[in-house]
């Protein structure tokens, strides 16, 4: 899970099992609160893009993003080419495969 700016990673959650609703509301929670407390000015520039993985979608999650004061836009469906993130996860999948292959 990775947070990003137009200059820059901005927060990220990287995890040894699988990302499922209690996770991600965990992880969006602790982005909202940095997010927060950067100022109004910042806040007014924050939303939330993410891809149609199921869990995005619960009850839970659909709760929270209503407490939220960013709006949450969904990507359409198996597109991933219209989804900046899968760049960003494409770069440190490269560079994370370079430092295996040299550990081994």
């Amino acid at each position: 899970t990775m947070v990003i700016t137009r200059k820059q990673i901005f927060a990220y959650q990287l995890r040894k099992d699988t990302n499922n609703e209690i996770t991600f509301a965990a992880f969006i929670v602790e982005v909202s609160l940095k997010v927060l407390s950067l100022g109004p000015d910042f806040c007014s520039n924050v939303v939330y893009f993410l891809d149609n993985v199921g869990f995005h979608k619960t009850a839970l999650l659909l709760e929270l993003f209503d407490l939220l004061p960013f709006p949450i836009l969904f990507s359409s469906p198996n597109n991933s080419a219209l989804n900046p993130i899968e760049n960003c996860f494409g770069i440190v999948k490269r560079e994370l495969g370079k430092v295996r292959n040299i550990s081994t």
